[in-house]
């Protein structure tokens, strides 16, 4: 399994199940957690990014390059975890370009390090969850990569297939959903496996939900939460709206919630609704292990390389019940 990891909860990791970690930002690298990982045979990797400004100039990725790989060699890591998420036109080839050249240029210097200590490295790429973007699209979130390239050059292709509803165009009022619909992912897995070896992808799942604040009037009972109207990327109806919260925050809203968990059959997902101290109704939309297994079978079935998640500490480490830390990791194996 490759995880993320946002914060320092590692002892508390199954690494068992783990093949590499990736972990978001420096601060959260230590020699005891590395150690650890690579006695449990785990490969650690940086979670990291440039910035978009700077991808289309050699020199600044060049020191980009040098920086990281230098901090990577200290650090004893076993690779890179490219996190690039900003928005890409169709238009900008400079920076479309760039982002080929700066992977390229990282695998040389990622292969020539893997060398140089008698071994091999990883090079990682987050995805989107589908290559293209709702109704065909150049990219999801307006990010127009040139994801076919970028696939043939990495070693693994991690598919985020989480904060689906951050780009909502359907007609009609805006409403609360799911955060990762199982006939979403199928869908956005087909369209990569279209394009990239199934054997690269990794398909990412998530261990959080989404908290909507439905607007007024809204029963306590209702599925149907209209929240309220925004702008992100050119869409006026975003999860942006929402807040997302650890499934260690949301386990424990169940057993107080006017519903209880409900299972929604077009997205294969739970959700329920809470209600504020002050009386207004809140709709939250997660995963659980039933909901993952589905997904992680579905990777199984589609011959990827395996699953993901982001991210561990959301659920290991926070003080859950271990039959249930249990019950997600089993889903996430369900591969």
């Amino acid at each position: 399994m490759f995880a993320t990891a946002a914060q320092t909860n590692w002892e508390q990791y199954p690494w068992d199940s783990l093949t590499t970690v990736a972990v978001a930002g420096w601060d959260g690298v230590t020699s005891e957690m590395v150690c650890h990982a690579h006695a449990s045979n785990t490969r650690v990797v940086i979670l990291t990014s440039m910035s978009k400004q700077q991808v289309p100039n050699r020199t600044a990725r060049a020191e980009w390059i040098a920086e990281t790989m230098d901090q990577v060699a200290q650090a004893g890591l076993d690779g890179v975890n490219v996190d690039f998420e900003d928005y890409v036109l169709p238009d900008d080839t400079a920076t479309r370009n760039g982002l080929v050249d700066l992977t390229k240029e990282l695998r040389t210097a990622i292969d020539e390090q893997g060398r140089a200590r008698g071994g091999t490295m990883q090079l990682s790429w987050d995805f989107a969850w589908s290559p293209d973007g709702q109704g065909g699209g150049c990219g999801v979130d307006e990010r127009c990569y040139p994801y076919q390239q970028l696939a043939a050059i990495v070693d693994i292709g991690f598919v985020m297939a989480y904060d689906m509803r951050s780009q909502v165009f359907a007609p009609g009022p805006c409403t609360a959903w799911a955060n990762s619909p199982k006939p979403l992912v199928e869908a956005g897995l087909r369209n990569w496996t279209n394009i990239a070896s199934p054997d690269k992808l990794v398909l990412g799942l998530p261990l959080y939900g989404y908290k909507y604040p439905c607007l007024n009037g809204t029963l306590p009972t209702s599925k149907d939460c209209r929240i309220p109207t925004t702008h992100w990327r050119n869409a006026t109806c975003s999860d942006a709206v929402g807040r997302e919260h650890d499934m260690s925050e949301v386990e424990p809203w169940i057993k107080g919630s006017s519903t209880g968990w409900q299972w929604d059959s077009e997205s294969e997902t739970p959700w329920f609704n809470v209600v504020d101290s002050d009386g207004g109704v809140n709709q939250v939309w997660f995963d659980n292990p039933a909901s993952l297994a589905l997904k992680a079978n579905l990777a199984g079935l589609m011959g990827l390389r395996g699953t993901g998640a982001w991210e561990m500490d959301a659920v290991f480490g926070r003080g859950m019940a271990s039959s249930l830390t249990s019950a997600y990791l089993h889903a996430l194996s369900a591969f």
